[in-house]
């Protein structure tokens, strides 16, 4: 292995640490929209609106698990291939 191949396979390894990451912090959750209410606070908006676009935000939180899970595919291939 080279060098160079063996700074990708660290930053590959990174990177798939990043995304676990994300899904331990993701799982359990879903996506809503939050707002800034003044300079240092935020708050979620309110759920029972958010309801009326459920199947809306339903369908990109999986879209984008799946992204993840597929770029996670990705970059485990390619430290095979390394």
């Amino acid at each position: 292995m080279t060098q160079e191949q063996f700074q990708r396979v660290i930053e590959i390894n990174k990177r798939i640490e990043q995304l676990n990451q994300v899904l331990n912090e993701i799982d359990g959750a879903w996506i809503t929209y939050a707002k800034r209410e003044n300079a240092n606070r935020d708050c979620m908006c309110r759920d029972w609106l958010m309801a009326y676009i459920s199947n809306i935000l339903d369908n990109h939180d999986k879209q984008i698990r799946e992204e993840i899970n597929k770029e996670l595919e990705r970059l485990n291939q390619e430290i095979e291939r390394l």
